[in-house]
């Protein structure tokens, strides 16, 4: 199996900052406004994510909440690289309507 992007979990907002070179609103030093807006933000994708069926969800979370990439995630589960691509944009899709009607 291939070695994973990313390196594992980020351990705070400056080392996210750091890793990609860009600010993150509502870190440490952001407003409150920005922390609050970053903290709805959070909520509403953990609620929109409730309509996600389970294999949905454990590829979402494979490839965006640990880095691994469809060929990774393809080879750990045994199915096919392009339906795992299918399934996490279908899942994208899913995600993206849930949370339109607050955006």
């Amino acid at each position: 199996m291939a070695a994973k992007r990313g390196g594992g979990k980020v351990q705070s907002v400056e080392q996210l900052e750091e890793d990609s070179g860009k600010e993150v609103p509502g870190g440490e030093d952001g407003s409150p406004l920005d922390k609050l807006e970053l903290g709805e933000l959070g909520e509403l994708v953990k609620e929109a994510s409730s309509s996600l069926n389970p294999k949905e969800y454990q590829l979402i979370q494979a490839h965006f909440m640990k880095g691994n990439t469809h060929t990774e995630i393809s080879e750990a589960l045994g199915i096919p690289v392009g339906s795992v691509g299918t399934t996490i944009k279908r899942a994208l899709d899913k995600l993206r309507k849930a949370i339109q009607p607050f955006m």
